[in-house]
């Protein structure tokens, strides 16, 4: 069973009452749910799995065995050393050993060859296997199950007018995660984003020259420079927590802390301060309104949040509030940028096949706690303030501030096909991979436009990347030419239009069909879409599936340009195709509407 978390004191004690009691049930859920999303029904499958694992494991230690016994190493180290003795006369008498050791070898390598053989064999079933156990699941909809059983649901109404003055301050920022989570009486948000930045890369190339110095030469060393601005994106991850309470407060935490002693100094001349010194150890705010910022951190917050610093010895999120959001900002690093990536169906299952069944959960759990640990440590320091941990914001009157000591337990199921909709899909589903040039960075987004018709919408995106070429700049150094090498980074553009409907869907699992078109699962091609769909172990509901098949023949038929630059998705929220290059405009809004109703 489940175990449970009570928000309603979360305001008395953040850290016991919140941080440690999610931590815990969040861990010991995930059990629970794992076993019933991948075992569950799965028994025989998942002991086949294992079975392989075990077998796997037995061969390998079996050609390390049989290599340490017959000395393997050693034999062939001998062999090269013998043969080159051969062509002097004190190696004769090594060629019965050479050829005894060259049986030796050769035996090894062929039962080595054929336990590799039953290795690769026995790999192939078990992938096969671990899709069947994995089908119909990503790891969102993991996440999802596990916060749902801590009363921590998914909401898929996020605006993103709640985003733009937190994330949007006059940079190219390029959306490639944004949740929405419902938690006691509140929301939360989490977002993964990535700024285009330039910065001026230097690359230097030497020269070594003879110069007339009076009645001799001299070697002089010559240095060309080359400065090149070159694009980069800057990765990071936000928590956003939206907020009736004290809406016209500013404050960040952008200043260097304070030492007692420069408290003291600063206090002497009548600095405004906050009551408790120790609070300037762990933070210090800038802020837009004296009386205000004081309102917000009195005494008592000022000791939660020194507790929560203190336990939090590992790492303490950023904190700033704007307006009516409180906030967190952190760089993501190539460990973790990875690891949050993996909400990519197709990623999530191809790393299963490196790992053997039992690291399984934890490799996934550590994905899991990746992705919402900081996030929680973020909440612990807000509901520090007991008008952030009661407040609620589902009964707030004109955007006035409430509050309810209990959970209401309302949960909004409606779900928004607007911007933080398609910036997840685009990144979730591989729908984006640009092809006219090789692209140097991962994709930007330079615009979304949408347009509506009926059931049916188009989306158009407007993507940019750089592509690279190598370059000399040959620069004219005190009367000699040095060549610099560089790389200059190319700007280029393209487009892609995109037609969806919420009426046509699986509520379990996802298709996409790409060019051929061929039906893929989770990235893993299955067999033809008109000929052995069903004898395929991938399961759906027949009628659902039949329909969806009608229109995906009805489009490549009435358009058979698209079967060459586009692919078709379908999921639970519905079906899509995706156009990758659209310049004759193949396929209107109108026409594809029309097919979905036919």
């Amino acid at each position: 069973m489940s175990k449970e978390v009570n928000f309603n004191d979360i305001f008395l004690d953040p850290y016991n009452k919140f941080y440690e009691p999610v931590k815990v049930a969040f861990k010991e859920n995930f059990d629970e749910v794992y076993k019933r999303l991948f075992e569950d029904n799965n028994e025989e499958y998942v002991a086949e799995i294992k079975s392989c694992d075990s077998r796997i494991s037995e061969l390998n230690l079996l050609n390390t065995k049989e290599e340490k016994q017959n000395s393997i190493k050693a034999r062939r180290f001998a062999q090269k050393l013998m043969f080159v003795l051969f062509f002097f006369i004190i190696g004769l008498p090594f060629i019965p050993l050479y050829i005894k050791n060259k049986k030796i070898i050769q035996k090894f390598e062929n039962e080595k060859r054929e336990r590799e053989k039953e290795i690769s064999s026995l790999k192939e079933k078990r992938e096969k296997l671990i899709v069947y156990i994995c089908q119909n699941k990503n790891l969102g909809d993991l996440t999802e199950e596990v916060l749902k059983t801590i009363n921590i649901q998914r909401l898929y109404d996020a605006k993103i007018e709640d985003l733009l003055g937190i994330l949007n301050t006059n940079e190219e920022n390029t959306y490639l995660n944004i949740e929405k989570y419902d938690i006691r009486n509140s929301t939360f948000y989490q977002v993964i984003y990535h700024t285009l930045k330039y910065k001026m890369v230097t690359t230097r190339a030497y020269k070594s020259v003879l110069v007339k110095s009076g009645d001799s030469l001299e070697t002089l060393r010559i240095e060309g420079v080359h400065v090149e601005k070159t694009p980069y994106l800057d990765y990071k991850k936000a928590n956003l927590l939206p907020t009736n309470y004290l809406k016209d407060l500013d404050f960040y935490n952008n200043k260097e802390n304070l030492s007692a002693k420069e408290y003291e100094k600063l206090k002497k001349k009548d600095t405004f301060l906050l009551e408790n010194p120790e609070f300037y150890n762990f933070y210090n705010f800038s802020y837009n309104d004296e009386i205000k910022f004081a309102t917000y951190f009195q005494v008592s917050v000022q000791e939660k949040m020194i507790d929560i610093a203190k336990k939090f010895t590992d790492s303490k999120p950023d904190f700033n509030k704007r307006k009516n959001i409180i906030y967190s900002k952190n760089s993501i690093f190539a460990p973790d940028l990875e690891k949050l990536s993996f909400s990519k169906s197709s990623k999530f299952i191809s790393l299963l096949f490196n790992k053997t069944y039992n690291n399984f959960k934890w490799f996934l759990f550590d994905y899991l706690w990746t992705r919402m640990g900081s996030t929680f440590k973020f909440l612990t320091f807000a509901y520090a303030n007991k008008y952030i941990a009661s407040e609620n914001l589902e009964d707030a009157d004109n955007k006035g501030y409430s509050s309810d000591y209990q959970d209401n337990k309302k949960v909004n199921t409606e779900v928004s096909f607007g911007y933080p909709f398609w910036f997840n899909r685009l990144s979730e589903h591989d729908y984006i991979k640009m092809f006219t040039k090789n692209p140097a960075l991962d994709y930007i987004i330079d615009d979304l436009q949408f347009e509506v018709k009926n059931n049916s919408m188009e989306v158009s995106v407007f993507l940019k990347n750089f592509w690279t070429e190598q370059k000399i700049d040959r620069q004219y150094v005190k009367g000699f030419y040095v060549d610099v090498p560089y790389t200059k980074y190319n700007e280029f553009k393209e487009k892609r239009t995109i037609y969806f409907t919420p009426f046509l869907r699986l509520e379990d699992g996802q298709i996409t069909v790409n060019r051929n078109p061929m039906i893929l699962l989770n990235n893993m091609i299955m067999e033809e879409i008109n000929t052995k769909l069903y004898s395929s172990m991938i399961i759906y509901d027949e009628e659902v599936l039949k329909a969806i098949i009608i229109k995906i023949i009805e489009i490549y038929t009435k358009y058979p340009e698209l079967k060459t630059n586009s692919f078709i998705h379908v999921d639970k929220f519905g079906f899509s195709i995706i156009i990758e290059e659209d310049k004759k405009k193949i396929l209107s809004l109108e026409e594809f509407d029309e097919i979905i109703n036919s």
